[in-house]
């Protein structure tokens, strides 16, 4: 329990003090008192000035303060005595999620209990909910928002820059989102049903579970990154769990029934929506790994000693999304019941070239940095890119669009698309054929990085 969470204790004591636990009735106090003063007795004046007071304390002061936990504890050198202590990974989560936002939901929460009493039927237009429905949103969006900023945080909690302002940022832009979320500014439907999965739910209930479920996982990332800092051995599982409910949902979100040009696509689109989420999520990881070459070493020592058990705790994450990868990959086809029309069109090929560019540039990416502490690391990533997709598609799209005939060469049936992006058009040596080209000197060019690199280990 957290009222038992000696985390959330000790940030109790370093966030109050007498003088603060005094002044915010007063403030309150005060600030009833002048609003009063212009209020007309209907209660709707005063809800509307307490809004934004209370978005202030909420949403930026106590995202300010999840953003600004841990660099207090880096800076005050109490960091490494909390990694060596007996506190667990959980604690650690909720003690610093609610503790160093404490003083803010001790000003908070008073607000939104004068907001809820005084809450007008009109409060945000015709179709305004009710005040439960607002109460949750304002709690959810607070939560979601520290939350947010405290995992930003503690990616780059190794950065020597690491600063508050993205952190309270991401944090801020990520409660607004939750807030209008459940309080039914909806942005997938109008008629106030959701369709999911063929599913008929109620568009409030649903924005709700989108949220808590977004917000679940985000708690889950504290939890996992949390556990890296305490020497925790992360096992792949929480990760697949992650991909497989993201693929899911994602591709539930295709409204499927509706009047479109190629009806042939909708029975195949959620699936070829879950495919590309994954996809996304293995590019993410490969890139990732890019970075720490110790994991590969530590997974082939456990292979030549035939240590199953280490072997799956330390896979590579972007080796485990492949158990959903491929299989997704082998049915699309199947699934995929696509129109004949004059264009050359594979799913396959196109799912094909999507998994055979992400490991392109995994290869080029692990070639360059080679796990090391090198400086201008985000530099050469930035240069890789913009010279591989920004000048290569300038130069090889030139004229494309000039005739139809070079439109049709170059885009339609491949052409010198293929070589930069994945598109399934061309057949399949014209759509996946430069690109396994391209991964066989992308791999060329990692082997001989590691042939130098262990001549100078």
């Amino acid at each position: 329990m957290i009222i038992l969470n000696p985390e959330f204790h000790r940030n109790l004591w370093l966030k109050f003090s007498p003088f603060r636990l005094a002044a915010m009735p007063v403030v309150l106090i005060g600030y009833l008192y002048f609003a009063g003063l212009w209020d007309d007795n209907s209660g709707e004046n005063l809800f509307h000035f307490t809004m934004p007071f209370a978005f202030i304390v909420l949403g930026i002061f106590g995202t300010y303060e999840a953003a600004h936990a841990l660099s207090t504890e880096i800076k005050g050198n109490t960091w490494d005595f909390q990694k060596m202590s007996a506190i667990g990974p959980w604690q650690l989560v909720f003690g610093k999620l609610f503790g160093a936002t404490s003083y803010a939901w001790y000003f908070g929460l008073p607000l939104l209990l004068i907001m809820a009493l005084n809450y007008p039927d009109n409060a945000f237009g015709r179709n305004t909910p009710s005040v439960w429905v607002f109460l949750a949103a304002s709690i959810l969006s607070a939560v979601f928002g520290h939350a947010s900023a405290l995992l930003t945080a503690l990616t780059s909690i190794h950065n020597d820059r690491m600063r508050v302002i993205v952190p309270l940022f991401i944090g801020m832009v990520m409660a607004n989102w939750s807030f209008q979320a459940v309080m039914g500014f909806d942005w997938f439907s109008s008629s106030g049903k959701m369709h999911w999965h063929g599913l008929e739910i109620n568009q409030t209930s649903f924005d709700l579970l989108s949220v808590l479920f977004v917000l679940f996982w985000v708690v889950v990332g504290l939890q996992r990154l949390i556990r890296v800092e305490l020497q925790y051995k992360n096992t792949p599982l929480v990760w697949m769990a992650f991909v497989f409910t993201a693929a899911v949902y994602v591709a539930g979100l295709y409204p499927q029934g509706m009047d479109m040009t190629w009806r042939g696509l909708d029975q195949g689109m959620p699936y070829l929506i879950a495919f590309w989420v994954v996809v996304s999520l293995l590019y993410v990881k490969m890139l990732e790994s890019s970075r720490d070459i110790m994991p590969y070493r530590r997974c082939l020592a456990a292979w030549q000693a035939k240590d199953w058990a280490q072997l799956y705790m330390d896979i590579p994450r972007w080796a485990a999304t492949l158990f959903f990868a491929l299989p997704l990959l082998v049915l699309l086809p199947f699934v995929f019941k696509g129109e004949a029309g004059e264009i050359e069109f594979s799913v396959f090929n196109l799912g094909l070239g999507m998994l055979l560019f992400t490991l392109r540039d995994g290869l080029v990416l692990h070639g360059f940095l080679m796990g090391q502490k090198q400086r201008f690391v985000s530099f050469k990533i930035c240069c890789y890119y913009f010279f591989v997709y920004f000048l290569t598609i300038s130069f090889t799209l030139d004229d494309a669009f000039v005739s139809g005939s070079a439109f049709r060469d170059k885009i339609l049936y491949g052409g010198g698309l293929s070589m930069i992006m994945p598109t399934g058009v061309g057949g399949f040596f014209n759509s996946c054929g430069p690109v396994m080209v391209q991964c066989g000197l992308a791999g060329w060019f990692l082997y001989h990085r590691l042939q130098r690199f262990n001549k100078g280990a």
